[in-house]
């Protein structure tokens, strides 16, 4: 094992079979069997093989985050059109990269919520949105990503167990944590800003300015969305909002001068006379 380590260049590796390469990356720590697999057997694609590596690495609980971490590049790669290891890849092997561990469950839900808004399929059979909603692990963190996803479906106009998601379903899915609310609240923005209902009403921007949390993220959000009601003329409890209401909202949130200075530029783009310094 020591003369494969130190002398790759003489032990004629390509002429091993394949089951002998596979008895030698078992023998490997984890940092050698890269350089092994990737430095001095590129043309060997056993050693590549997700089973393999799944296989020497699932049981030892220090490889999992590495294990994960490869698996959700991988789908990042599909996703963005781009090549592993000089090769395309396919849904399915996506899907088999994960490790078999709890970890696991979020990145597999999310690439196919991916698959299922883009038509993809897997397996050779299309990923239902049902599918989807039932890979979504039971945490704050799943439950968050689940309303999300059913944003997209009902802005897809896609059914859900046979009925179409509504506006009304979105918003009754986002968990009840301070993530959850603050995304809730970002729906119920682009619902007021496309002048779209929510349980029968139109939602106004006073409901939306009262619904930030009084956070750190939901004081820069609803500054955004007062700066929002401002450029495109939208009225806030009857009256207009000025620029200098903006500028005020600013002054509380996080990284305020830049924030201030962008939307000077914006006044001054929109013709907008500014009061405040």
């Amino acid at each position: 094992m020591q003369e494969v380590r130190n002398q790759p260049d003489t032990c004629h590796l390509a002429a091993l079979p394949d089951k002998a390469l596979e008895l030698i990356a078992r023998q490997l720590s984890f940092s050698d069997f890269v350089n092994f697999s990737a430095t001095n057997t590129r043309h060997m694609s056993c050693l590549r093989s997700d089973s393999l590596i799944k296989e020497i690495f699932d049981r030892d609980t220090s490889m999992t985050s590495l294990l994960l971490e490869r698996a959700n590049n991988k789908a990042k790669c599909y996703l963005g059109c781009l090549q592993w290891n000089d090769q395309w890849l396919t849904p399915d092997a996506v899907i088999e990269a994960f490790p078999d561990c709890p970890q696991s469950k979020m990145g597999i839900a999310q690439f196919k919520a991916k698959c299922c808004l883009r038509g993809t399929p897997l397996n050779g059979r299309p990923v239902t949105p049902e599918a989807v909603v039932e890979a979504f692990p039971d945490t704050p963190e799943g439950r968050l990503a689940l309303a999300l996803f059913k944003v997209e479906c009902c802005k897809m106009e896609l059914s859900l167990y046979g009925q179409p998601v509504t506006r009304e379903a979105v918003v009754e899915a986002f968990p009840d944590t301070p993530e959850g609310q603050l995304e809730l609240v970002h729906y119920k923005v682009k619902c007021c800003l496309r002048e779209q209902s929510l349980y029968g009403q139109p939602v106004t921007p006073e409901e939306v300015v009262e619904a930030f949390p009084n956070t750190l993220k939901g004081k820069l959000r609803r500054a955004c969305f007062i700066e929002r009601c401002c450029l495109r003329n939208l009225p806030l409890y009857g009256e207009p909002v000025t620029p200098d209401a903006v500028v005020e909202a600013y002054t509380d949130c996080p990284n305020s001068k830049i924030l201030i200075a962008r939307f000077k530029r914006e006044c001054y783009l929109h013709g907008l006379t500014l009061k405040a310094v």
